[in-house]
């Protein structure tokens, strides 16, 4: 059995910080629209292992965050066996984590500070969880891969956590969906947690008091609302996250694909290097550029591309490490967490490997773009803007998948009941 506990701090935000996300942004953030926040879970496992989810209203992760949070709790909680995952939901409408200007850096520090204490407040909260359970199914009509212009069905994976054996609400409800949360435009200078907070707010409305729900984005790299989107303002911004909200409680209202009593968590773990990919000379493709987009704004993300090229691949870009994690609950199913913004094609890829379900969640360290194809077969702007390419997103595949067999070998799956 684990135990769990969960917790959320609000992120203040004040005026005059530098957003992240878009680079024709160049103003700075004004005033806040909705609350940003920080969420915890605390899975404490059987062997008194405690693992860290963490979901922040942010664009992405500095690689070096988890490991200082987990020296702190290590430090707070006294304890040792603590690791800690930490995944944002992509907002383009939120503070930047790494803008030198001094007023970010403050909020930096800030923002460590919340997620340290709500780790804490997670921890305190832990209790047993008696059952949990998974749905998966589709959402139609939402995103699209941007740079096809075509409109395609997106995985949705649904998981909660019950503490009470009588089947009351849950106390936990991941929700995985992949999808830019860029309804918002680079002329919006109000912090947002855009799409993605508003479904989290129904989903909580719905439950009441005693239910938290995560966010994770998906391979979300080449997805978005550009050709799903009415307008890029905040009612649409509403409309969105309304419906996903109302599909995920629709999909929770439907007997669970799987359900487990007294489930377990079991976690495996390797270090990889993402080595930056061999620069191009854009003369090379000039054929390919010259191709017709499939709309304007695909257009303009390509004149950028090829304007920013040299900079986003400047020769000082080095080697960098990642802790590569799998969760798995057996009977259940598992989560995939990289680095980055991986694309569409490798969350199909993993979905054959085994017969439970497996999430791919995004946006766990900023390394960018993890594009399925080279700027010579495919130079949109997030081809061409990709650090460490194809050759970085198929060495995550690689040992994603060995992890996972891995897991299955040495943790055989307890026996799913099917509905309840």
């Amino acid at each position: 059995m684990i135990e769990l506990g969960t917790a959320e701090c609000a992120l203040l935000t004040d005026p005059g910080l530098v957003m992240w996300g878009y680079a024709a942004r160049l103003s700075l953030g004004e005033r806040t629209h909705d609350t940003l926040y920080v969420k915890a879970a605390c899975f404490q496992t059987r062997g008194q292992h405690a693992f860290f989810l963490v979901t922040m209203d942010l664009l992405d992760v500095p690689l070096d965050f988890p490991q200082s949070i987990e020296q702190r709790l290590c430090s707070t909680l006294r304890r040792a066996n603590i690791t800690v995952q930490m995944v944002s939901s992509h907002t383009h409408a939120a503070p930047s984590l790494v803008a030198t200007e001094p007023q970010n850096q403050t909020f930096v520090a800030i923002v460590i500070e919340k997620i340290a204490e709500t780790c804490v407040a997670a921890y305190r909260r832990l209790q047993p969880v008696v059952r949990t359970a998974r749905w998966s199914g589709e959402m139609d009509q939402f995103g699209a891969i941007r740079r096809q212009g075509k409109v395609t069905p997106l995985p949705l994976h649904v998981q909660a956590f019950y503490a009470d054996a009588e089947h009351a609400n849950p106390i936990l409800v991941l929700f995985h969906l992949p999808c830019h949360p860029t309804v918002l435009s680079a002329a919006n200078l109000r912090y947002s947690a855009e799409w993605p907070g508003v479904a989290r707010s129904v989903i909580e409305a719905h439950f009441g008091d005693g239910t938290q729900s995560l966010f994770l984005n998906g391979a979300a790299g080449d997805i978005s609302t550009r050709q799903t989107r009415r307008a890029q303002d905040f009612d649409e911004m509403e409309r969105f996250g309304l419906r996903a909200g109302q599909v995920v409680l629709a999909t929770m209202a439907k007997a669970p694909d799987f359900t487990v009593d007294n489930p377990n968590l079991v976690v495996a773990s390797s270090l990889v290097t993402l080595r930056p990919a061999a620069r191009i000379h854009l003369a090379a493709l000039r054929d390919v550029l010259n191709r017709p987009c499939v709309d304007q704004r695909t257009a303009e993300t390509l004149t950028q591309a090829m304007n920013g090229y040299d900079v986003v691949h400047a020769a000082d870009v080095s080697d960098v490490q990642i802790p590569l994690r799998v969760w798995y609950f057996p009977g259940v199913g598992l989560f995939a967490f990289w680095p980055g913004e991986p694309f569409s094609t490798f969350q199909q890829l993993l979905d054959a490997e085994v017969s439970l379900p497996i999430a791919l969640v995004g946006y766990g360290g900023c390394v960018g773009y993890l594009p399925d194809v080279t700027p010579y077969q495919d130079p949109s702007y997030e081809v061409l803007m990709s650090v460490y390419g194809q050759e970085g997103a198929r060495e995550l595949l690689v040992v994603t998948k060995r992890l996972v067999h891995e897991l299955f070998a040495n943790q055989p799956p307890n026996q799913p009941q099917g509905g309840v």
